[in-house]
């Protein structure tokens, strides 16, 4: 029987391609008992290359590279991707942004075996301080909801601007904002469904009711960047306590303006 998955999707318009903050990153998932410590790491596949220490780590966070096309030359970032095969396995990868504007949308994303020992809520909150998001989410997926690997579906991070300004059209096309014309930051306007814990930063501004939002949650915290609310009292109800999350979650969705989810999960 398959088990759900936990997912971690970090959007962000930060530069987070320092040594600095990526070894924020690696001490934080080393904060949880060895059970999200990268084992292998690398820039492409195969992630082969063992992460020894925390010197192997910063050398693979990012590294700076440049493609040449039709005699110019574009200058950006590999960021690492990174696994973990024994005990709570799991994968990660980390993207950095073109800081020249026309690409600037960072992004972390995480997936890994549920497990009730690892305290996610607390993993996804200290990511937020590090990354300072435009939106993050939490999520466990429950072997049912994941179906399909497309743009209209729900089914693991959300992660990269795409994911929220490109436009779905009547015959299901999906039309993307001309990238010769970005504003920055770009306004958000989609989301495929809300997770279980969400972090909305100011790329949402005007497209939901804070106070609303706040109120309704379960639990929410702000801080300078932005809001981090909780849907429903317990991970688990995702998987198994469906009926009280949708409710709570169809309770939130009210508090957005008409248009801004994509798609409706079933009960």
């Amino acid at each position: 029987m398959k088990q759900p998955r936990i997912a971690i999707g970090i959007t962000t318009y930060e530069d987070i391609s320092s040594v600095a903050i990526g070894l924020a990153v690696y001490e934080l998932l080393l904060e949880f008992g060895g059970k999200l410590q990268p084992e292998f790491v690398n820039w492409h596949e195969p992630v082969n290359i063992p992460v020894a220490d925390r010197e192997t780590w910063s050398r693979y966070w990012s590294i700076d590279a440049i493609t040449r096309i039709e005699g110019g030359a574009t200058e950006f970032k590999f960021g690492p991707i990174w696994r973990r095969r024994t005990s709570l396995a799991s994968t990660g990868t980390v993207t950095h942004g073109d800081r020249s504007g026309r690409d600037a949308a960072s992004t972390f994303q995480l997936s890994a075996r549920i497990a009730g020992s690892v305290d996610w809520l607390q993993l996804f909150s200290k990511l937020c301080t590090i990354l300072k998001p435009a939106y993050g989410m939490l999520h466990c997926f429950p072997p049912e909801e994941v179906k399909r690997l497309d743009y209209l579906s729900f089914d693991g991070p959300v992660a990269g601007e795409i994911a929220f300004t490109a436009r779905v059209t009547s015959d299901g096309n999906l039309v993307r904002p001309d990238m010769r014309r970005r504003t920055f930051p770009r306004q958000f306007t989609y989301l495929p469904e809300l997770s279980w814990a969400n972090y909305f930063g100011p790329e949402w501004a005007g497209t939901y009711d804070v106070e609303g939002v706040i109120g309704r949650a379960h639990r929410a915290s702000r801080d300078e960047n932005g809001v981090l609310i909780q849907v429903s009292e317990n991970f688990a109800d995702v998987s198994k306590n469906r009926e009280t999350f949708n409710k709570q979650r169809d309770l939130l969705r009210s508090c957005f303006v008409p248009g801004t989810f994509r798609t409706v999960l079933p009960a």
